[in-house]
């Protein structure tokens, strides 16, 4: 189903010049320089949100800084511990798999938007792709060129088919003399995504047509256009999407078994300010001491595999599941669950682990980047059959997705399984030439679900907008769904940081309980009298925070002086922009646009609390907030049997982690613990516990589940 509609807002000078810059990207270079956003076809509703989160992020990175006042001190070297041991130590509780080189032609690709649509990472470790990433250059047939810059064009808003069409005669494919096989290759070649052809199949046909068979119907569109009315011919193709991986159940994310595998992934070796900031390493060491049971695969770059197995031999040793370092020549972002998901596929031998992953490993809403270093290969993810099962099947579908906008879950009262899907992940594939219902239907049928729901694009992911979790046990078991309390969480920092205001005498005791009871009554523009022009000192080019007042706002090592000043400000914000006389107030337009994109968030969260709850489903607020970078978010943990995972904070802002902590503890059964696991400067980077991890079900349980 499509994200609920609402109002149209009036018009926003501010959002629309953004709107225009962001349609206006380019995409590649060369002949496809004018290659545009704009030719991917996005929604102008969709296209608004992100254009929302780059005014607040845009306002945030020039008025909401932290300055030093003297010169920035020159950044001290990575610290680092020779290891004692060799990576094959049997004694390391983390053992080495060390994967075949890639193939150079695969290394060598660019981390950037690829300007051909069909392009398609291999996971192959030493095959080159079978589609290249670059357009035809200029020493390339002028047919081809054209044939790249049509693609690139009308792919998005004519289809696939007709799309075909138009290329064939462009290069000289429109009769039934070309050999199918050479033909798919040269339009693969041009940018046209050849894989999806196996999606169509005249209606009446057989499984085998459509099914893998893109020969059979690039043949039925060249003989469409000999036909007299080749349209009413064309329009006998149907759209029937097959799974890549037979019978893969993606995992259900609500709690119902604990994990079988964890897979994380690590961008350094040791503690980015020390081991209780709440940093990548911090995170794995603490997410793999909660899963004890569990195998543990950690991708890492093979330059910073030394200094992680010195930091991890201090670690206990693992009960009877192994932990996998596994070291790859290309760079890695902390973020695992987005470049796959995980679940069970139907092997002759039964069920067993299989891991989706996306046509390739991309990051960004409004046109993928690709991510070589995280699109996943057979020999990366190897370790997870060393397991009970001794059998893993990787499967790359020919759909783009990032995984924390992808959410799974086996709804007891109806006892279907379903997919809540951001609606970023709906346009990334019509960008492709599959219309918005096409896309639905494939997510359906390749995560192996009954239905998929689409929700709006209120959050970058929707891991950051909610969290589910299966209470309760036979005919009462019930989905309980977790959701944003942006203003309870505004409320919480903003106490916290007049205490701390008030500690450092940056407040009198009157002016602190004259800011208390203005935060009482919600009255914005009278607390942001009091406790702004201690924090935001005026300059020419706009107010800024300086350095010195970091220590304020910290209370020891690893709580961030600086991110907690971030939040401090990104609450008051909040709270003004939900002020009644917000259109009447004498601000700074820019100022007044940043504001105002917090209610048209509010707008988007309330229909998705609505979508929940049409579902049938208890929707509990948590204090919690989602604002990317400047995120204090209690929603993207992770569930197994007995516990919720919850990414904390800590510092200043403990009260905060207590209050989601107590909110969790009230709605689940006393069975369940919660478990705080810091991960502030994780957060700090705009992620969290559920981003960082790929929890894999046992594939008994998940075969009980089918």
């Amino acid at each position: 189903m499509p994200p609920a509609a609402h109002p149209a807002p009036p018009p926003d000078p501010i959002q629309d010049e953004v709107l225009a810059n962001i349609l206006c990207q380019r995409i590649g270079e060369g002949t496809c320089a004018q290659h545009t956003v704009a030719d991917l076809h996005l929604p102008d509703a969709f296209l608004r949100r992100v254009a929302d989160r780059v005014i607040r992020a845009s306002f945030e990175e020039r008025f909401r800084i932290v300055v030093a006042r003297g010169p920035a001190p020159s950044p001290s070297p990575e610290p680092s511990r020779a290891p004692t041991m060799s990576a094959a130590d049997p004694a390391s509780p983390v053992q080495v798999w060390t994967p075949p080189p890639l193939e150079p032609a695969w290394a060598s690709l660019p981390e950037s938007r690829p300007p051909l649509r069909a392009f398609r990472a291999p996971t192959d470790p030493r095959a080159a792709p079978a589609i290249p990433f670059h357009p035809p250059d200029a020493t390339a047939p002028d047919a081809h060129r054209r044939a790249a810059a049509l693609i690139a064009r009308d792919l998005a808003p004519r289809g696939v088919i007709p799309t075909l069409a138009a290329v064939l005669p462009i290069l000289g494919l429109a009769t039934g003399d070309a050999d199918p096989r050479a033909s798919l290759s040269l339009l693969g070649a041009v940018g046209f995504p050849v894989d999806l052809l196996a999606c169509f199949a005249p209606s009446g046909a057989g499984s085998g047509a459509g099914s893998g068979d893109a020969a059979a119907t690039l043949r039925h569109v060249v003989a469409a256009l000999g036909r007299p009315d080749p349209v009413a011919a064309l329009a006998e193709l149907g759209f029937r999407f097959t799974q890549s991986c037979p019978g893969f159940q993606v995992a259900a994310e609500t709690g119902e078994h604990d994990p079988d595998a964890v897979r994380l992934q690590l961008t350094r070796g040791d503690y980015f300010d020390g081991p209780g900031s709440g940093s990548n390493l911090g995170v794995v060491r603490d997410l793999i001491a909660a899963l004890p049971d569990s195998t543990a695969l950690i991708l890492i770059e093979r330059r910073h595999l030394p200094t992680f197995l010195a930091h991890a031999r201090d670690w206990p040793a693992p009960r009877a599941r192994p932990r996998w370092a596994v070291p790859t020549e290309l760079r890695l972002s902390q973020w695992a669950q987005d470049n796959a998901k995980p679940g069970t596929a139907l092997l002759p031998g039964g069920r067993a682990l299989a891991t989706l992953s996306p046509r390739f490993a991309s990051r960004s809403e409004e046109a993928p980047t690709f991510l070589p270093g995280e699109s996943l290969t057979d020999d990366l993810v190897a370790p997870l059959a060393v397991t009970p099962s001794r059998t893993h099947r990787l499967a790359q579908s020919p759909l783009l997705f990032q995984g924390g906008n992808i959410i799974a879950v086996r709804d007891p009262a109806s006892n279907q399984r379903l997919l809540l899907v951001g609606e970023a992940e709906i346009h990334r594939n019509t960008a492709l030439g599959l219309s918005a219902e096409q896309v639905v239907a494939a997510f359906t049928i390749e995560f192996g679900v009954d239905r998929c729901i689409v929700l709006p694009a209120a959050s970058f992911h929707l891991d950051y907008e909610l969290t589910l979790r299966t209470v309760g046990h036979g005919a009462g078991a019930r989905i309980i769904a977790f959701v944003n309390d942006t203003a309870a969480a505004s409320h919480i920092i903003l106490g916290c940081a007049i205490g701390a205001l008030e500690r450092h005498r940056l407040l009198t005791r009157q002016g602190a309980a004259e800011a208390r009871l203005r935060l009482a009554r919600s009255d914005a523009p009278g607390l942001s009298q009091l406790v702004a022009p201690p924090v935001l000192h005026p300059t020419p080019s706009g107010p800024i925070v300086p350095e010195d007042l970091a220590p304020v706002f910290s209370v020891g090592d690893g709580d961030s002086g600086v991110g907690n000043i971030h939040r401090f400000l990104l609450a008051l914000d909040f709270l003004l922009s939900t002020h009644p006389e917000l259109p009447s107030l004498p601000i700074d337009p820019q100022f007044r646009a940043y504001l105002e994109s917090f209610g048209r968030r509010e707008a988007d969260r309330a229909a998705i609390r609505l979508a929940l709850q049409q579902l049938g489903w208890k929707v509990i607020p948590i204090p919690s907030t989602s604002d990317d970078k400047r995120a204090t978010n209690y929603l993207n943990g992770l569930h197994t049997a007995r516990a919720y995972l919850m990414p904390s904070w800590g510092g200043l802002y403990r009260p905060l982690d207590d209050a989601a902590t107590n909110a969790f503890r009230r709605a689940l059964d006393r069975s369940v613990a919660v478990i705080p696991i810091n991960c502030a400067e994780s957060q700090r980077r705009a992620g969290g516990l559920h981003c960082s991890a790929q929890l894999y079900p046992k594939p008994a349980s998940s075969a009980g589940e089918s």
